[in-house]
């Protein structure tokens, strides 16, 4: 699956949508992302996600789980995978990644034909 943090990028598997990596939040907080406002509620592993995030989101996702980076921070950030790698802790239950859907400029296309 292809996303990233703050920028869209086309998902290997569907050419019509794309999708856009929001944020990293509890239940609560995906109350200020309702599915029919074109979100998506996705519990997806750390290690296949960290790799498309930012940096920045990196970090605050190691901060929820507890996964200290000082020793990692320096590395590429295709790196910081291994920091994550077999990490299981409550908050991988509790928190939950959001993605916004946008329509592919293809399929745009093709309905306005």
């Amino acid at each position: 699956m292809g996303f990233s943090g703050g920028n869209t990028t086309q998902c290997q598997q569907c050419t019509a949508n794309v999708f856009q990596y929001i944020d990293h939040i509890d239940e609560v907080g995906c109350l200020s992302y309702p599915i029919e406002h074109g979100f998506v509620h996705a519990d997806l592993s750390l290690s296949d996600t960290i790799p498309h995030l930012s940096k920045n989101m990196i970090q605050k996702i190691a901060c929820i789980h507890n996964i200290s980076l000082n020793s990692w921070w320096h590395l590429p950030k295709e790196q910081l995978i291994e920091a994550f790698i077999g990490h299981n802790c409550i908050n991988c239950n509790l928190y939950t990644s959001i993605l916004k859907v946008h329509i592919s400029r293809s399929l745009k296309k093709k309905k306005n034909q």
